[in-house]
């Protein structure tokens, strides 16, 4: 059958993959048949050219997909052919959809815990993420999702006796800061791994010790970029969530030099432009900090731009690095745009595949964090294979390394 992926090319896969679907009072079941893989060939359906440069540009954006389907055999370029090479022994075209280096022999139990109401869109591209992880390692596995409606601890406990009952391996429980406060305090018995919190925001002195997190250090991120901001005052913009009053908390405990903060809502964003006069004498030469998401800071930025006097740098944590930004706001006002970032390169096929399966491992710091845990819980028990990630875990919580990004035309890139 023909799977199109993208207008230019498509995907055609021989064989079956069998999903079988069992239903729980909070379940349900996502049960990969342990047929043999199918194999995969890219196919160019577009009656369009590429040449050099635009096979180069595929390249440079990570569309593995489309580079391989526009690539003429005839071409003898040595770049060219280097990176096809590159690109086929990533994605395992040339032979079956995954080559037996990265094939394990270990069956995996996964559950995945949440409540679906309260934690919104993650819960499909957690699901996402976690197959295409777990069909990218290649092991047989059986993943389930238990759903425990609410994060009232007799739900949370409830569920996860479930889950226990069912024998399966570990368990990844995506949850809100208050849920992962309730969950802490259960019997937790199997590996388990919660990739929305850090460990810091837990307020209990003995965890259990099959418990890990994986939420990033924004106390830790937060100091990074303070030490851009040297001695200039700073203007602070947060919003009314719970992440926005977190980051505004830290930034006020982190920094005594804060002059002016003021909480911006989706109006006051689009109309920002109206009181700059007001804001321009204090943001001039000194340092503003986002703790807004991509949106608002996009719009607030892009306003600011506007004043004679503008502002000495942008900071901002995990939570505006983001491709809004890159579009958002014009490249010569990203200029003095610093944005901390744990997100680090990974295998180039892993990221194609969790995007076709719809997550994103690019720029969605709760899709990488959750790929991140089930690669930690998995090797744990089955010491082969590949690594996807440097990660590791110290003391239960997963240690990223916290690095400045700033942006060009189309992209972020370190800085360094």
């Amino acid at each position: 059958m023909n799977i199109y992926l993208k207008p230019i090319f498509a995907l055609c896969l021989y064989g079956i993959l069998s999903v079988s679907l069992a239903t729980h009072a909070f379940a349900k079941s996502y049960i990969i048949s342990p047929l043999p893989l199918p194999q995969q060939e890219i196919l160019n359906i577009s009656t369009e050219k590429c040449g050099t440069s635009c096979l180069l540009n595929y390249f440079a954006k990570g569309e593995f997909f489309s580079f391989v389907a526009f690539f003429d055999p005839s071409i003898d370029n040595t770049e060219l052919r280097s990176k096809l090479s590159s690109v086929l022994g990533d994605l395992g075209i040339a032979d079956q959809m995954l080559p037996p280096t990265l094939q394990g022999s270990g069956k995996i139990k996964l559950a995945l815990l949440m409540p679906k109401k309260i934690i919104g869109r993650y819960s499909a591209s957690s699901i996402d993420t976690i197959l295409a992880y777990l069909m990218t390692r290649g092991n047989d596995f059986v993943f389930e999702i238990f759903d425990s409606g609410d994060e009232s601890r007799s739900n949370l406990n409830s569920t996860y006796k479930n889950i226990a009952k069912e024998n399966y391996d570990f368990v990844i429980a995506i949850l809100t800061p208050k849920g992962a406060q309730e969950f802490a305090t259960l019997d937790i018995s199997l590996p388990t791994y919660v990739p929305t919190i850090n460990r810091k925001q837990i307020n209990i002195s003995s965890l259990p010790k099959n418990l890990i997190f994986g939420g990033i250090d924004y106390e830790a991120q937060i100091e990074l970029l303070l030490s851009l901001a040297g001695s200039k005052n700073i203007i602070a913009y947060n919003d009314k969530s719970l992440i926005g009053k977190t980051l505004g908390g830290i930034l006020k405990n982190k920094s005594n030099r804060i002059v002016f903060e003021e909480e911006i809502d989706s109006e006051s964003a689009k109309t920002f432009v109206q009181k700059l006069s007001k804001h321009e004498r204090l943001i001039a030469n000194n340092v503003v900090f986002f703790n807004t998401p991509p949106a608002r800071t996009g719009l607030v930025a892009s306003q600011l731009g506007l004043a004679k006097r503008k502002p000495d740098k942008f900071l901002s944590v995990q939570t505006n690095f983001h491709p809004q930004i890159l579009l958002l706001i014009q490249k010569e006002d990203r200029k003095n745009l610093f944005i901390a970032n744990v997100i680090n390169n990974q295998n180039p096929k892993l990221v194609e595949y969790t995007s076709l399966l719809g997550g994103d491992l690019r720029y969605d710091w709760v899709n990488y964090a959750t790929a991140v845990g089930v690669e930690q819980l998995i090797l744990a028990q089955i010491n082969q294979g590949k690594r996807f990630f440097n990660e590791r875990v110290k003391d239960g919580q997963v240690e990223y390394i916290n690095r400045i990004y700033k942006s060009d035309a189309k992209s972020f890139y370190e800085y360094r």
